[in-house]
């Protein structure tokens, strides 16, 4: 689909009563350029599809990481997650909400909203002196919208 036989469509495209030898081969000196152009569409085309074949799953988003700064000692931890609870507002006149029950005798924290923002999906485990914006680059390239991570570097 994306080879293109250049001197075939000029032998085509080139009327007749000024197709010769002289005035193809004219024609392909001044179509270089255009060739030049379409071997770099190609060389990218390439290149995308090969990126576009990365997601955000942790062993591609691993595989990219490693390739792009030449190492394999990245790797990729899950992070913490907090889980909250909400609780009603006593103005709503609702049922009350019961937490557990006092006979099991465990209490329940309830957590603050700026303990919340603390909260991590992953970590990038990365060796120390590595170049962290090109690491922070590709991480937001591949990651999926509102994932958290945090860079960890290892000594």
């Amino acid at each position: 689909m994306f080879n293109i036989n250049w001197k075939y469509w000029l032998s085509i495209l080139l009327p007749g009563k000024i197709r010769s030898a002289k005035i193809t081969a004219w024609m392909l000196v001044v179509l270089s350029y255009l060739q030049n152009i379409y071997n770099e569409f190609l060389n990218l085309r390439v290149q995308w599809i090969y990126d576009i074949n990365f997601t955000a799953q942790i062993m591609y988003l691993e595989k990219k990481l490693n390739q792009e700064l030449e190492t394999s000692l990245i790797s990729i931890s899950d992070g913490q997650m907090v889980s909250s609870i909400y609780l009603q507002n006593a103005e709503t006149n609702e049922q009350p909400l019961f937490v557990y029950n006092e006979a099991e005798n465990s209490p329940v924290f309830v957590s603050n909203f700026s303990e919340l923002d603390d909260e991590i999906d992953f970590y990038v485990n990365v060796p120390a002196g590595l170049d962290e914006t090109k690491i922070n680059n590709i991480i937001k390239k591949y990651n999926i919208l509102g994932k958290t991570y945090n860079i960890i570097e290892n000594e």
